[in-house]
């Protein structure tokens, strides 16, 4: 089971034969087109300017692919001081930066900010990050326009043709074309410090089944399309609004789906702030979050010792090989103090470096089979995506980086796995699994007999009965299983990769372990 499970985690050993290409990339397309189917204002916020120094400029404004690709090249002993003097700093100052306060998001390629209260928000570099027990999920995509076709269509479901279009429309200051299934009452145009943008709620897609609750902002700035999508979590919403819904045996099952006769009722009740407390806290979240939307060429201005996300993205492509690679990861900035974050910021790119590199490795050795894709089918692709996640708890001391990376390099599906990164921004330190635990309790045989039962639990309410070998195996007693973990306010999260304890088919799963399950034994607060 070992030697099997270590094989599907290697790119090199996932690479099918030719002729499986074809079948592959439609059923890639497909779940991709499936995917993209209350806070208050932060007024205050922007007083101080983060880029006051020319190194805190550098260190926020770097190049995209140098940032990735060449930042580990830096002097090795001014790297070691740095990482030394953030450390002793750190410890001393016992601040939090920010400390449950507003977090800014910044994304230098088109000088875009936006403001978010970490409390109940998730931050992700995609849409379809899976959520960590927030009540809301803000996600930021960018896509570099110059690498959309007419022959396939893009991440967000684009085609070039498309996004031409919807250029033209908005440079006249018009909506243009309805996409991503846009409820047509809510469609409206905006304007971003002159730069005219999409605004719309999408409330269902594809089918009488589906039900969501997003709120997206479309817009273009120099070579990149954006997209910022506000979710609120579908069955906490839904549950609190029954009188829309109805249930439709016959194509749904038991599940509740709209009534669309009502859904004019329940989008005048939002608008007009009657609708339930959970359907207005995500509604209300999405209006501050899309009043703090700033488009600044030098950069945000933010208060002292607040904390800022930069994100950074890495985007390469081969013609040759027949790759295309895109690796978004965050890059943290405290204004007034550039260089403390220095070696926590190094971890976080090396992590995408190290993923980055053995994809390009692998290709080298692929043969990629593009040229015997049949006429008038889409061209196959050999595909790596980077995403990441931002969970900010215990008054943003507590900083969880969730990674995941998918790849694609033919056969039945694509892959993905996960690689978490954990912090305590009071004393600027790695945590640890040991880290969160009194010494002498044996956390990994907790953990481990925790993990066995709930991802048997799980597997039962999907409806299969659980492989308890598989599971006893992938979640023993070895701290290693148990690598991929984050924090929230009130659990620990176990997440194991696809394949780790259960088939492709159950994704990553994820294992909340209550702090309440174990609050006698917790050494970290």
């Amino acid at each position: 089971m070992n030697k099997t499970k270590k094989s599907q985690r290697s790119l090199t050993r996932i690479i099918f034969s030719k002729n499986t290409i074809i079948i592959s990339l439609i059923a890639s397309v497909l779940i991709l087109a499936l995917v993209f189917s209350g806070c208050s204002a932060v007024a205050g916020l922007f007083k101080k300017s983060l880029f006051s120094s020319p190194d805190a400029q550098s260190q926020a404004q770097g190049s995209k692919e140098t940032s990735a690709m060449e930042g580990t090249k830096d002097d090795e002993g001014s790297e070691d001081k740095d990482k030394s003097q953030a450390e002793d700093e750190g410890n001393k100052s016992g601040k939090v930066p920010g400390e449950g306060g507003a977090v800014s998001f910044y994304d230098p390629d088109g000088g875009i900010t936006l403001s978010f209260l970490p409390d109940t928000i998730e931050l992700s570099s995609v849409q379809w990050m899976q959520e960590m027990d927030k009540n809301i999920i803000v996600s930021f995509s960018k896509a570099d326009i110059s690498s959309f076709s007419n022959d396939s269509i893009s991440i967000a479901g684009y085609t070039k043709e498309l996004a031409q279009q919807d250029i033209a429309k908005l440079k006249e200051g018009s909506f243009g074309p309805n996409v991503d299934f846009g409820y047509e009452p809510s469609q409206k145009v905006i304007k971003l410090n002159g730069t005219y943008a999409k605004d719309f709620l999408v409330l269902s897609r594809f089918e009488v089944c589906n039900v969501t609750f997003e709120r997206e902002i479309i817009f273009y700035r120099g070579n990149f399309q954006y997209i910022i999508n506000i979710m609120g979590i579908e069955d906490r919403i839904k549950n609190s609004v029954r009188q829309y819904f109805k249930t439709d045996s016959e194509n749904c099952g038991d599940e509740l789906v709209w009534d669309f006769d009502k859904q004019g009722q329940f989008y005048n009740a939002l608008t007009g702030g009657t609708a339930s407390e959970e359907a207005m806290e995500w509604y209300n979240a999405s209006e501050d979050v899309v009043k703090s939307l700033t488009i600044a060429e030098n950069g945000p201005e933010v208060l002292e010792g607040s904390l800022v996300i930069s994100n950074k993205q890495t985007a390469l492509n081969s013609t040759e090989k027949n790759y295309t690679i895109t690796a978004s990861y965050p890059e943290l900035l405290i204004s007034g103090q550039a260089g403390m974050l220095a070696s926590i910021n190094k971890e976080i790119s090396d992590v995408v470096n190290e993923q980055v590199g053995t994809f390009k490795k692998d290709m080298e050795s692929i043969d990629t089979a593009a040229e015997d894709t049949p006429e008038d089918w889409p061209v196959f692709v050999n595909t790596f995506r980077g995403d990441y996640s931002i969970l900010l708890s215990h008054g943003n001391r507590f900083l969880s980086i969730p990674f995941i990376f998918y790849y694609f390099t033919g056969g039945a599906h694509g892959n993905s796995f996960n690689v978490m990164l954990n912090y305590d921004l009071k004393n600027y330190s790695k945590i640890e699994l040991k880290n969160i635990f009194k010494p002498g309790f044996d956390y990994v045989s907790f953990i481990s007999d925790y993990c066995i039962e709930d991802v048997k639990s799980q597997n039962r309410q999907m409806g299969f009965e659980p492989d308890e070998e598989w599971i006893k195996e992938g979640a023993s007693a070895n701290e290693e299983n148990f690598r991929n973990f984050v924090l929230n306010d009130d659990e620990l999260i176990i997440i194991f990769d696809p394949y780790e304890v259960a088939p492709y088919a159950a994704g990553s799963v994820f294992v909340k372990i209550p702090f309440d399950r174990f609050r006698e034994n917790i050494d970290i607060f």
